[in-house]
């Protein structure tokens, strides 16, 4: 008899299965073998017996399939998020690259364009200014107001 934690499971894989399908028009061989591995693992949950033929298969003892089938499936998934990761980090630099040509200025390290001195708002902290002190007209600085802290000393 199939309990409810076997569905549970297998539904969650079945999700898994179309999370899989849907990857494939990104990354075809990453997608498949995801929905694969899914597949199998929802065949196993809600048929232990098929432990038993997978472990066979693949040369696993019973209890070692299962915990086997999740590794692979969570690497599969984590190799597909880095490929995400990568198109996404291709797409922007050839963002800034399309900006940085059309506006016809060049972009140095650090966001600030080429040319153009840095202004005392667009400084880094700590190069000649902080965030709780503010420039006077005379040149001295003005401390930021902060609050008092009173110690807390325990009752004797």
């Amino acid at each position: 008899m199939i309990g409810l934690g076997q569905v549970v499971f297998a539904g969650i894989m079945a999700l898994v299965v179309v999370y899989g399908l849907l990857e494939t028009k990104t990354s075809p061989l990453v997608g498949l073998a995801i929905a694969a591995t899914a597949v199998v693992a929802g065949v196993v949950a809600l048929f232990p017996g098929a432990l038993d033929i997978v472990g066979k298969i693949v040369g696993l003892l019973d209890n070692e399939v299962l915990p086997a089938v999740a590794f692979v499936l969570t690497l599969l998934i984590m190799v597909n998020l880095h490929l995400k990761n990568r198109r996404m980090m291709r797409t922007i630099t050839a963002l800034t690259r399309e900006i940085a040509m059309s506006t016809g200025q060049a972009v140095e390290a650090g966001g600030r364009r080429a040319g153009h001195a840095a202004s005392a708002a667009h400084a880094p902290i700590g190069a000649g200014r902080s965030r709780r002190s503010a420039a006077r007209s005379d040149g001295t600085r003005k401390l930021a107001r902060t609050r008092s802290v009173t110690p807390v000393h325990p009752e004797e």
